[in-house]
């Protein structure tokens, strides 16, 4: 597996990441230690970059058991939307704790609605991170988003060391902007010295029936230096594999069963709804909005990424 240069203070890490929140309880139905056999063989096979989340999907144990079985050296990346101090410094010590390490490498602020001043709207959690940095806790600071907008600002923040943007072939999901912006912001950013790794390569799976070409375009963007991706199954991740390491396919071999597209299906259960709108500030598509009191999902709009399930405090909203 490739190996590229990423950011200062951090290891070479493999092209292809191991996006592991798919496989959180509200994202599939992958097993404890199914999930964490599929991990340990990506491990295994070269993958040396994994990426998760502390939202309440949150899959840290299937990759405390995978660890566990693996002697190399592996990249943690860890995305949190903590909204202050307190609660990034509680999101750290929790990875830390449940991943049992001494450090997270990479502590991502993930934000979902762009923001007029990221600095000063975000200056908290920043203090956070901060403060975990200097106390050894975390080793890089990043900032992932769907927005060119708020994307640009990070570029211009010198402590913010990884971006971690949505790109695909299609530019699915990239809002205030187009596919040619986020290219030119992927650019400013690693001009700046900043490590760059994709987001959504696949646009949420809908560009999963033709995986090679979607991932050899992000490939080919140089500013890059690895794309994650989720993968629930054994064939996903050897097809993955493939792609990744440059081996051609065959027109005799036999296809690859592949749970792509996974039909993805965002249920709503109207009579949990209370109205309280915290899934529509949760949602990068501006896709959910209040009608008669409930939330109304616009299935054109939605790019399933489960954030509004996350956050609903009714379990009202159920990514299947």
């Amino acid at each position: 597996m490739k190996k590229n240069h990423f950011c200062a203070g951090l290891p070479q890490v493999s092209e292809l990441c191991f996006a592991v929140a798919p496989m959180g309880s509200l994202m599939s139905k992958v097993s404890e230690e199914e999930g964490a056999q599929l991990i340990l063989a990506g491990l295994e096979q070269g993958i040396n970059f994994l990426d998760t989340t502390d939202q309440i999907y949150r899959p840290y144990s299937r990759i405390k058991r995978a660890l566990d079985q693996f002697s190399g050296d592996v990249v943690l990346a860890v995305h949190s939307t903590s909204p202050n101090q307190k609660e990034m410094l509680k999101a750290i010590e929790e990875a830390r704790m449940a991943l049992d390490r001494d450090y997270i490498d990479l502590m991502i602020l993930h934000i979902n609605k762009s923001t007029a001043s990221l600095l000063k709207d975000k200056a908290g959690v920043f203090e956070g991170l901060l403060d975990a940095k200097s106390k050894g806790w975390i080793r890089a600071i990043g900032l992932s988003t769907h927005s060119v907008k708020l994307l640009q600002q990070a570029v211009e923040v010198e402590f913010i060391d990884v971006l971690n943007p949505v790109i695909n072939l299609l530019g699915l999901g990239i809002f205030e902007g187009q596919l040619l912006d986020m290219l030119q912001v992927i650019q400013n950013g690693h001009a700046s010295g900043k490590g760059v790794y994709a987001m959504k390569p696949l646009g949420g799976g809908r560009l999963a029936t033709n995986p090679r070409e979607s991932f050899n375009f992000v490939r080919r963007i140089s500013e890059i230096s690895s794309l994650a991706t989720g993968m629930l199954t054994l064939e996903e991740l050897q097809l993955n594999l493939e792609i990744f390491n440059d081996i051609p396919t065959f027109k005799n071999e036999a296809p690859i069963k592949l749970t792509f597209p996974r039909n993805r299906t965002l249920k709503r259960f109207s009579k949990f709804c209370k109205g309280c709108g915290i899934c529509i500030n949760n949602c990068p598509a501006n896709a959910i909005t209040l009608n008669e009191g409930k939330a109304h999902v616009d299935e054109e709009k939605c790019i399933f990424c489960g954030y509004c399930a996350s956050v609903c405090p009714q379990f009202a909203l159920r990514l299947d």
